[in-house]
């Protein structure tokens, strides 16, 4: 039982060192990664993992659950998509109703 519980601790600390290096700076609370990978690693590692874990999921720059998740957009439900698909089909049927003025061929 004290193996699992070694080997919880150690996967918990590193997951939050890992995590903690790869967070924007946007998303760190308030204090730069070295000081908070050292909190991690000396706050007796079970305290300082479930530190920074929850200080960086609720932080207010950080996704937490008041985060609003904005889910990817079909093409065809995508304004933006089709704007651009009107302007191009517009734009290909003015080309195809205009003459061509390329070199005019002799016989």
């Amino acid at each position: 039982m004290r193996i699992i519980f070694t080997l919880l601790i150690i996967g918990l600390t590193t997951y939050a060192v890992i995590d903690c290096v790869r967070t924007e700076d946007e998303r760190r609370p308030g204090v730069p990664t070295w000081a908070w990978v050292v909190m991690i690693l000396l706050l007796q590692p079970l305290v300082g993992s479930l530190l920074w874990l929850f200080i960086s999921r609720f932080y207010a720059g950080g996704q937490g659950p008041d985060h609003e998740y904005r889910a990817p957009v079909a093409p065809d439900d995508d304004p933006d998509f089709l704007r651009y698909l009107q302007e191009r089909n517009l734009r290909d049927q003015r080309n195809k109703d205009e003459p061509n003025d390329g070199p005019a061929t002799e016989s």
